[in-house]
């Protein structure tokens, strides 16, 4: 690897913390121990928030965002956060992080911090999920902005709204050629699903990606290293026949009336 490449790099931890964990010291061992650039946490309420007070001392940008319905999001950057949003893509319950960071003597990226809620039994399809997703992807295609999405997506890696994400969005995903990186249920290794991702632009090589120890949580963190380029993003241009499917999922997901609607298959 070049010494350029070297001397450009960033890090990242992503966790789904468990809400009625209360392992905080577990997490904070971790985090000191790895020392990520950038962390986002999912599934933190106000308890979460103020037991990790202490990592604002070395990283001191950040975007608190607690919740008691299991959707609350925590993210702390050793680097400037130039600007951020947080929105409710699908539902006024489920927000979601866009932040734009400053890395590389100025350089910007986006960073998207995604938990959307899993499918429901009882109403039969992933609607409201598939759409933020696809909402999200749409977004960074119009962009030639630098993308790092992370987050527990509630999906598997090669599920049909997860390779679509990808054509739209136009990200890379770290994972292909090198594992699977199952990180949830953590009490049955051999039947884990890989439901926490990471996904970015062309701007950005591979370092290094690991799944990480037990910090109390029924999900494992992911800890992703990465190298900046000093590349533009890109616009990616995608055929008419995907944005028309990319569009009757974002159509479905606005339609969706809640837990009480029931969804079958009729009406897809």
């Amino acid at each position: 690897m070049s010494k350029h490449v070297e001397d450009h790099q960033v890090s990242f931890l992503s966790a789904n913390v468990y809400q009625k964990n209360r392992s905080f010291d577990e997490l904070l061992k971790l985090i000191y121990e790895r020392q990520p650039d950038f962390i986002f946490l999912v599934e933190t309420d106000n308890r979460w928030k103020t037991s990790l007070e202490p990592l604002q001392e070395h990283w001191p940008y950040s975007v608190l965002h607690p919740q008691d319905n299991s959707c609350g999001f925590l993210f702390f950057s050793k680097y400037p956060i130039e600007d951020f949003k947080v929105k409710h893509l699908v539902d006024e319950r489920v927000p979601s992080l866009f932040a734009t960071c400053r890395i590389d003597k100025g350089s910007l990226f986006e960073f998207i911090g995604l938990h959307p809620r899993p499918p429901r039994p009882v109403e039969g399809h992933s609607h409201e999920r598939d759409g933020e997703l696809i909402q999200v992807a749409n977004y960074v295609r119009k962009s030639k902005r630098n993308f790092i999405v992370a987050g527990d997506l509630n999906d598997v890696a090669w599920s049909h709204s997860t390779r679509m994400f990808r054509r739209v969005s136009g990200l890379w995903d770290p994972r292909i050629g090198r594992g699977i990186y199952a990180t949830f249920p953590k009490s049955l290794p051999y039947l884990r699903f890989p439901l926490d991702h990471f996904f970015h632009s062309s701007g950005f090589r591979l370092v290094r990606m690991e799944r990480l120890g037990d910090v109390g949580s029924d999900h494992l963190p992911i800890y992703l290293r990465l190298a900046h380029v000093d590349q533009e993003g890109e616009t990616n241009e995608i055929s008419d026949s995907l944005k028309d499917e990319s569009r009757r999922y974002q159509q479905k997901a606005q339609e969706w009336d809640g837990p009480n609607q029931v969804i079958t298959p009729d009406r897809v």
